[in-house]
């Protein structure tokens, strides 16, 4: 009965080891839930934004009149913020041509033709999918 341990353990280590298939195991993980304030969702966003995976490190605000400020500091110089009213606007996100990742972009359904803003870039799908839930609870504090 002692030799069926090793081949017991081993198994229950296969088996575990097969839960984080599909998982971004890279990140630190973000503890998202209803109850958090503004500061703590604006800074989640910014962990999401400093991520290894996304292809340009953005910091956000949430400015007065529900406007979202985005930072995209690049190597030798810093793109102007971009700023959007959050007020009618939906989150979606958008498969790359080139891989696995993801687009989160802000969109006025309202205004088809209007141009979008791209809050991040190259992001794995749970990345995408946490940045669009913590958009959502920030145009809930407007």
């Amino acid at each position: 009965m002692t030799r069926s341990w090793p081949a017991l353990a081993a198994a229950a280590l296969l088996a575990l080891s097969a839960c984080t298939e599909g998982y971004d195991n890279q990140s630190d993980p973000l503890f998202l839930n209803y109850g958090m304030s503004q500061d703590a969702t604006l800074a989640a966003m910014d962990q999401l934004g400093e991520s290894k995976n996304v292809d340009h490190r953005t910091h956000f605000r949430l400015m007065d009149g529900c406007v979202l400020k985005t930072y995209t500091p690049r190597h030798f110089w810093e793109k102007d913020p971009a700023m959007m009213a959050l007020r009618g606007t939906e989150t979606t996100l958008q498969p790359s041509a080139y891989g696995n990742t993801y687009s989160v972009q802000l969109t006025r359904p309202d205004r088809p033709g209007e141009q979008h803003a791209t809050l991040l870039e190259g992001a794995s799908w749970t990345e995408a999918t946490q940045m669009k839930w913590l958009l959502d609870c920030v145009q809930g504090f407007c």
